[in-house]
């Protein structure tokens, strides 16, 4: 199973007056970076939004941007107080009357008084607004991981068909060598008998073929065709697994398929052989391409 590092997602709840949108976008990233824009006064519910993020998601920079329109006018503003506004306004007015030639209040004056305002519904509303707000943050993010699933499952198919066509490209390879290993024997061969012939050296048969098997030897890019075959099995059974795969994992292995297809173009003294190296290398570059957007 395999999730993309990208995708997009928003959610959207109204209710009891709120209306609360969360915009998540998930980029590429070498580990989990979260980040979030609230409106001014909400960054105190920034600790539990991250940790629901990070309860879903392994890797990626995720953007979350977070939008809030109150729909309700009575939400708006708290009311007024009627008693606590007479309250002050007798006061005011008293004051006014014994300090001579002063002017007697007017309702804005009073009205700029933050005491005559009932709060008192503050914190229950808070606590609403709070609880709208992570179950839109809880289904973005639910949203986004379904979408980078179905990013995933086209990440997938790439990568197998990038590992058919290495794959191919490895067995091509092999059938060559064969064919080069027993050419170069006895080219090699029967060059050092042109070579000791030329100068009147009697040729030690024994001796000449532990030379050519040791030549033959260094040039061998058996080894490397072996291990090149086993990241691609293990590559596979990677992308065959039930659980989520690791996308460092698999970028380890494709660079180790690098490491060794590089080994095998500098082992290899084979003109057809170089230029299918060439071919497998570039290949093995596109693979990775799309191993780099897997979480």
């Amino acid at each position: 199973m395999i999730f993309s590092m990208t995708g997009y997602s928003r959610a959207q709840i109204s209710e009891s007056g709120y209306s609360v949108t969360v915009d998540m976008k998930s980029l590429n990233g070498r580990t989990l970076d979260v980040l979030f824009r609230f409106p001014k006064g909400f960054m105190y519910l920034e600790i539990e939004a991250r940790s629901i993020v990070r309860k879903h998601l392994r890797r990626g920079r995720i953007e979350c941007v977070v939008t809030v329109d109150v729909e309700d006018p009575k939400l708006k503003a708290p009311p007024i107080q009627p008693d606590v506004f007479l309250f002050y306004w007798n006061q005011i007015t008293d004051l006014a009357r014994s300090i001579p030639n002063s002017s007697f209040p007017t309702l804005s004056d009073v009205l700029r008084i933050p005491y005559i305002y009932d709060h008192s519904k503050d914190e229950k509303q808070q606590e609403l607004f709070s609880e709208l707000l992570l179950r839109a943050v809880n289904e973005a993010v639910e949203k986004l991981v379904t979408m980078r699933l179905e990013e995933g499952s086209i990440l997938e198919k790439a990568c197998r068909n990038h590992l058919e066509t290495i794959e191919s490209i490895v067995e091509s390879i092999e059938k060559r060598r064969d064919e080069v290993v027993a050419d170069l024997r006895t080219k090699i061969f029967e060059r050092m008998r042109e070579i000791l012939k030329e100068f009147s050296i009697d040729p030690d048969e024994e001796k000449i073929i532990q030379e050519v098997a040791f030549l033959a030897e260094k040039s061998d890019i058996t080894e490397e065709l072996v291990r090149l075959k086993g990241h691609i099995s293990h590559f596979r059974k990677l992308l065959n697994a039930d659980e989520a795969v690791d996308g460092r994992q698999l970028d380890f292995l494709v660079q180790e398929m690098h490491r060794e297809a590089t080994t095998l173009g500098n082992k290899s003294a084979d003109l057809e052989i170089s230029v299918k190296v060439v071919d497998l290398k570039a290949e093995i570059a596109r693979l990775r391409e799309q191993v780099q957007n897997i979480e």
